[in-house]
């Protein structure tokens, strides 16, 4: 949640004020995984989930201020993600995907 959320909404508040005073464009990196939920990648794709929450409202409160907000949902992509996941039983996954 760190990395995924907090960091991305830590980055937006601290560009947002002045934003607010000229417009701007927020662009922000999800994942199709925060769209859909995949079977052993639950925590991660609730971060994206609560990151796509969270930057959908913004996108409707800030809209009258000349602000923008995008989404990016890239498909897959070859990282060792898979490899630092968790399993059902909570253990790491410790494998890449195909």
């Amino acid at each position: 949640m760190n990395i995924n959320y907090l960091g991305p909404i830590a980055l937006t508040k601290a560009v947002l004020p002045s934003m607010l005073s000229r417009g701007g464009h927020i662009v922000v990196i999800s994942s199709v995984q925060g769209l859909i939920g995949l079977p052993a990648r639950t925590a991660y794709s609730a971060s994206k989930h609560a990151l796509h929450g969270f930057f959908d409202g913004l996108r409707a409160e800030v809209a009258p201020r000349k602000v923008d907000v995008t989404l990016v949902c890239p498909g897959y992509v070859r990282t060792a993600l898979s490899l630092n996941a968790l399993d059902a039983s909570g253990g790491r996954h410790g494998k890449m995907d195909d």
